[in-house]
């Protein structure tokens, strides 16, 4: 996400996955999501096709754990912070 240059092949693996992230858009009840790297990037959990949301990333001997934080709120929107278990 910070970098164009960062894209994962399918099927690769990335280590050190810290935090999942999601963004609530009130109106819509679209949610923009992503799982970060420790010491590396951020990356899309889901990608939109045709109008429909895909997982992109699947996680392997971890889950998303607890909500860490609530990082904004407004009227049009909620960030969330999740653990990584």
């Amino acid at each position: 996400m910070e970098s164009p240059q960062s894209v994962l092949e399918k099927g690769e693996i990335i280590d050190s996955v810290t935090q999942y992230n999601k963004v609530i858009f009130k109106k819509s009840g679209y949610v923009d999501d992503n799982f970060c790297q420790h010491g590396g990037y951020c990356y899309p959990a889901h990608i939109s096709i045709k109008r429909r949301q895909i997982k992109s990333i699947q996680l392997l001997n971890c889950k998303i754990g607890k909500l860490v934080e609530v990082t904004k709120e407004d009227e049009y929107q909620r960030e969330e912070m999740y653990s990584i278990e």
